[in-house]
């Protein structure tokens, strides 16, 4: 296997087939030997394996019964070893199976994208770059449903490889990339036995089992499907036929895995399924679902991605920040350019499509969004400057283009969902625009839909008065209050994880439930501390879960999930406790080259930690993981899996080394970026800079003067951007903070800056009072 000028994720792969085959000393998995660079040319060296692939040996050509009972039994067998030892393959298929020819002995190979971890696939991932091979990907694999992608996506991948075996056709048909995600998540496979009436009808159960869409349907262990195939290879040795029998009777799964699947959520979903069919038929909706932390609002919300992608609509999403409230239209601008990045995924004729229909909708001030959203050029192309208006035309204006560029992204054929979590974070002028838009009424196809702790949205709440103000205007959103997990709710869990009836596991259900007051994020975490500790443990002989219920009761254990959170952080290495804490002064979402350029750590050491933590289910990759080789860094994305848990990172950096660290961030992004990053992420420099200032001033005077200078530079120009977007509040605070750093002697050291921000800070003050005169 060789490449020429790979790219890092191809290197990486490479890295990753050799280091895991390695490591895995099982049959029938062919090994990597070597890794070897000649010039420009990456290479691995590999263990020779006799035999065909299985699409040259079963697929293009038909076996008799026997052989295909007797290949999948033993690939069976390959995925039990795998899977024993935590690894997931992820691209089961005909062409990466080989097949012995004498024995039909099969071996696993292409181990690139294998993995020991379990992890989501981003929604807004593009079909054409999705991990795997598109006819054999599970819907979890796809990203488009509420799944973490866990060991059983090769059960699936190899249902449709034995559907193929066993008929010589794919159980689903598509034309093209998105084609396949829509088949995976809602087409039914052709009945098997329309293809060859002579399949057993059992056989054809095990594959449906296998591709069940939902993975708590499908087998649970490779040990429970070996069994079901050796049970029908016995009767068709004997009798020459295969009498249908109960499936899964040795399904046991050793893995310890909490469902991700909802419980006690039901009517919730079903109000906003509600909703959802309101919009596809060209209703404007607003959905707002309150409730603790952790008690699942963000989960019920990512229940709607399947059905959102059936019906092929656009689902976006934006989060707002708790220490970091006066960016304007943050989880705005990140919705905007999830929605640009599927827009830019389709083809050159579907982006021309959106050019002429979104030119069409902002006429010629194209710049306006540019300005706002600079990847909007890339469908653009290159717009002319807008002229200069007075406050009031300039609110209009904005507020216009931005309301024609949802009409115009909010379609019959695709309607848009937009998700806003934190909303008791969120700025005012982002709620002002919300607002806005529910009270014209007239953009149709569109479903709002909000997130907020009901705990800290007071009467006069920003969010509380934006609701009092629809009200008044006749929009009723659906209110949904998200209560804890009742004792009910808690025993269908353990009964579904457990394999035990409800009645069975009731009285542990009452004792979780007492324990984590029924929160769903504390419980699962509870949960898994119990079987890391060993008080929940899986006996092999029996094949089945134990418990210690007494140890549970006496357990001790924090009083609130951010406690709990604190001492699971607490458990991790010393080096990797300290990078998390330094990723959470980033915020919830950060990056790797920025965290190397903060830590002492090489990035190489940084992966590993991150990796660790991703271990833990403390942090997501947002992107591919790709380990970093030699001096160049990747860009990885990562966020917290939790507020709480970035709180809990956050809570454990001592507060005097937290301005120092806000404040080498502020000056790593402004070494890091182009002038044009530094104006697209000015709002989170600034507010790095203005936390770092507090406390950690140079003690030379003339070098503390230069700093209070540069930083009401930097105030000065986020207010005058917050202000050009009628941010018209984050623009006073950030002119406050610029007039609050300069010197006694402004006026006569820097004349014009002291001037600019007078003028701004009126100007704005002004304009805020103005608004809320007329709104």
């Amino acid at each position: 296997m060789k490449a020429e000028n790979p790219s890092l994720d191809r290197i990486h792969q490479l890295h990753n087939e050799l280091e895991l085959t390695q490591s895995v000393h099982v049959p029938g998995i062919r090994k990597a030997l070597d890794y070897i660079k000649i010039g420009t040319q990456h290479a691995l060296i590999l263990e020779f394996v006799d035999g065909q692939t299985l699409k040259e040996a079963f697929v293009n050509q038909r076996r008799s019964l026997q052989d295909i009972l007797k290949l999948a039994i033993a690939l069976a067998r390959r995925l039990d070893a795998l899977h024993q030892r935590h690894i997931i393959h992820k691209d089961i298929n005909p062409h990466n199976i080989l097949v012995d020819p004498g024995s039909l002995s099969p071996t696993l190979i292409d181990f690139g994208i294998a993995t020991q971890l379990d992890l989501k696939t981003s929604h807004l991932s593009s079909p054409e770059h999705l991990e795997g091979t598109l006819p054999y990907m599970s819907p979890e694999q796809t990203g488009r449903i509420n799944r973490h992608i866990d060991y059983r996506t090769d059960f699936y991948a190899l249902g449709i490889t034995l559907y193929e075996m066993l008929t010589g056709h794919l159980p689903f048909e598509a034309s093209d990339a998105l084609g396949w995600v829509h088949a995976h998540l809602a087409a039914k496979p052709t009945p098997i036995r329309e293809h060859n009436a002579d399949i057993p009808l059992v056989l054809g159960a095990i594959v449906d089992k296998l591709m069940a869409k939902n993975p708590e349907d499908r087998y649970q262990s490779a040990h429970g499907l070996h069994h079901d195939l050796q049970a029908c290879e016995s009767q068709w040795q004997a009798s020459g036929g295969i009498v249908p029998f109960e499936l899964g009777q040795q399904d046991e799964s050793a893995q310890f895995k909490v469902p991700e699947k909802l419980y006690g959520r039901e009517r919730e979903i079903e109000c906003l399924m509600a909703g959802l069919d309101r919009v596809c038929q060209g209703s404007t909706e607003l959905a707002l679902i309150s409730g603790f932390s952790g008690i699942g609002k963000s989960s019920i919300i990512d229940e709607l991605i399947e059905p959102v992608t059936r019906r092929r609509a656009f689902f976006v999403s934006g989060k707002f920040d708790q220490f970091h409230r006066d960016i304007p239209y943050a989880p705005l601008l990140e919705a905007f350019r999830g929605l640009l990045r599927q827009v830019l995924a389709g083809s050159d004729e579907q982006i021309h499509a959106w050019r002429q229909r979104l030119m069409e909708a902002v006429g010629s001030n194209g710049q306006v969004l540019i300005d706002l959203l600079p990847e909007a050029e890339l469908i653009l192309g290159a717009q002319p400057s807008v002229p200069d208006l007075d406050a009031e035309q300039n609110r209009d204006r904005f507020q216009w283009v931005l309301e024609n560029v949802v009409r115009a992204m909010a379609q019959p054929e695709h309607p848009l969902v937009i998700f806003l979590d934190d909303l008791q974070w969120a700025d005012s002028a982002t709620l002002s625009l919300l607002k806005s838009w529910l009270a014209t009424g007239g953009i149709g196809f569109l479903y709002l839909l909000g997130a907020y702790r009901d705990n800290e949205v007071g009467d006069g709440h920003p969010l509380q008065r934006m609701l009092d103000e629809i009200e008044q205007a006749d929009v009723a959103p659906i209110g949904l209050q998200i209560e804890p997990l009742a004792v009910d709710d808690v025993a269908h869990l353990l009964a579904d994880m457990f394999k035990r009836t409800p009645d069975k596991v009731r009285p542990l259900a009452g004792l979780l439930r007492q324990r984590t007051s029924g929160n769903p994020f504390f419980l699962k975490a509870f949960l898994t501390h119990l079987h890391t500790d060993g008080t929940i443990v899986f006996n092999h002989r029996e094949r089945g879960w134990t418990w210690d219920a007494a140890r549970i009761q006496q357990h001790e254990m924090a009083e609130n999930i951010v406690d709990f959170m604190v001492d699971k952080i607490q458990r991790l290495s010393q080096a990797a406790q300290q990078t998390l804490e330094i990723a959470a002064c980033m915020g919830d979402r950060f990056t790797l080259p920025v965290l190397a350029g903060l830590s002492p750590c090489s990035a190489r050491t940084i992966y590993d930690h991150l990796y660790d933590s991703i271990a833990q289910g403390l942090i997501v990759p947002l992107s591919a993981l790709i380990r970093t080789e030699g001096d160049e860094i990747p860009e990885l994305d990562y966020a917290f899996a939790h507020d709480r848990i970035r709180q809990a990172a956050y809570a454990l950096v001592p507060e005097t080394e937290k301005p120092v660290i806000h404040r080498q961030i502020g000056d790593i992004l402004t070494r890091q970026l182009s002038e044009a990053q530094q104006e697209e992420r000015l709002f989170d420099i600034v507010n790095h800079l203005n936390l770092g200032f507090a406390d950690s001033a140079p003690n030379d005077a003339g070098e503390a003067t230069a700093l209070a200078s540069q930083l009401s530079h930097w105030n000065l120009r986020a207010g005058q951007k917050a202000l050009a977007s009628v941010a018209y509040g984050p623009a006073m605070t950030y002119f406050r903070l610029g007039l609050n750093r300069l010197p006694h002697v402004a006026w006569q050291s820097d004349y014009d800056l002291t001037l600019a921000l007078h003028t701004c800070m009126v100007e704005s003050a002004y304009l805020e009072r103005f608004a809320k005169l007329i709104m």
